[in-house]
């Protein structure tokens, strides 16, 4: 998503991450990617500055903390926004468990054949 006000933009990302991985190197790297392309969005939309940050989470709920605490110092959201984010998060996770264990359960057979 990028975000335009007068001459400055801002490009913001969400990504759902595993567990093993540094939620805060997802984060940076997510911003390099971005970054490389900074002077096609300021063409593009004709602004002077341009930001880059991600919304960052393990499919747990849990937060990148540098991803939280760009998002709340850029006023994109409050410690309550984030809660409720991590919340829909782990909620997603469970149904996608779920119905991924719906379409591959083959189930128990008992006897011969």
């Amino acid at each position: 998503m990028t975000a335009v006000l007068g001459q400055a933009a801002i490009v913001l990302d969400a990504q759902v991450i595993g567990e093993q991985a540094d939620l805060n190197r997802a984060h940076r790297r997510k911003i390099e990617y971005y970054q490389e392309v900074e002077m096609d969005i300021k063409r593009r939309h004709n602004v002077r500055t341009v930001s880059f940050t991600t919304a960052t989470l393990s499919w747990k709920g849990v937060w990148s903390p540098d991803s939280a605490r760009d998002l709340r110092r850029l006023g994109f959201a409050t410690t309550s926004d984030l809660k409720v984010v991590s919340t829909r998060v782990l909620i997603g996770s469970i149904a996608e468990y779920r119905t991924f264990n719906a379409t591959t359960y083959l189930g128990w057979k008992s006897g011969i054949g």
